[in-house]
C-alpha cells in the first residue's frame, strides 16, 4: 500500500533529520520503524491487561 501524507515543513524536516542521524535509508523506513514500535508497545499493554 502506498500512503501519501501532506506534512508541515517542520515535521518533514524532523523526519529528514532522524533519517540522517539514525541511519535509515529513507523516510518510509523510519516511519515504518515507528509504526512497528507502536504495534509492539500496544501488544505489550494488551498482554499486561489480560
Amino acid at each position: 500500500m502506498t500512503l501519501n501524507l501532506p506534512l508541515p515543513d517542520s515535521i518533514q524536516n524532523f523526519i529528514n533529520e532522524q533519517v540522517a542521524i539514525k541511519g535509515y535509508s529513507n523516510a518510509a523506513e523510519y516511519i515504518l520503524h515507528l509504526i512497528r514500535q507502536e504495534q509492539a508497545r500496544t501488544a505489550r499493554v494488551e498482554f499486561l491487561i489480560l
